[in-house]
């Protein structure tokens, strides 16, 4: 009753047979409800079919299995979960159920993703040239705007040109060394400045 997963011992039909009580916590079910429950009642509509094919495999043979599925909470809400299957040796035609919550592993995964999407396209649709390079020189990032500017292709220069390469001589070592001063808008920061580029 104290794993941090939600726990089930189902039988060789599906039905649960016990259970734990963070298994109660995260479906909304009370543990009268919970032995009458079959996947149907825990899973939406338009993933039926995978959690079918799932313990469709699982009857074949009878092995550890892990996915992760979507379910549905008694009120309505819905849960992410990776589901873990063991068979019981010491109970034969019985099965371990584990459910692993990861909501909202996946939902900060979503919204970092969201994030990463919108400030690409907005480097890329910016008319400025917008370059980013790694403590060594090495060009990570190399817009459209800068395309335009320098008249090298992303491909030409990312990974394969050092951002020493873009500036006059001297030019990178002097704006490396501004952004360690705090004279220059601050250690790691640079303000407006002026540079040649080749």
């Amino acid at each position: 009753n104290n794993a941090s997963d939600g726990l089930l011992i189902i039988d060789s039909k599906g039905r649960v047979v016990d259970f734990n009580r963070k298994f109660e916590r995260l479906t909304g079910y009370s543990a009268p409800e919970i032995p009458s429950l079959t996947y149907l009642d825990l899973v939406p509509a338009e993933h039926t079919e995978e959690v079918r094919f799932f313990l469709k495999e699982y009857r074949k043979k009878p092995a550890s299995r892990r996915e992760q599925f979507t379910i549905k909470t008694k009120r309505g809400g819905i849960r992410q979960v990776i589901a873990s299957v063991e068979p019981l040796a010491t109970m034969p035609g019985r099965a371990l159920l584990s459910l692993q919550d990861v909501t909202e592993e996946r939902e900060l995964e979503n919204q970092l993703r969201r994030t990463k999407d919108f400030f690409e396209n907005l480097i890329q649709s910016s008319v400025d040239a917008i370059m980013a390079c790694d403590m060594r020189g090495n060009i990570l990032i190399f817009n459209e705007g800068a395309e335009k500017i320098l008249g090298y292709k992303a491909e030409e220069v990312i990974g394969k040109i050092n951002i020493v390469d873009i500036y006059e001589p001297g030019g990178a070592k002097d704006a490396m060394k501004r952004l360690r001063s705090p004279d220059y808008g601050g250690r790691g920061k640079l303000e407006a400045s002026h540079y040649n580029i080749i």
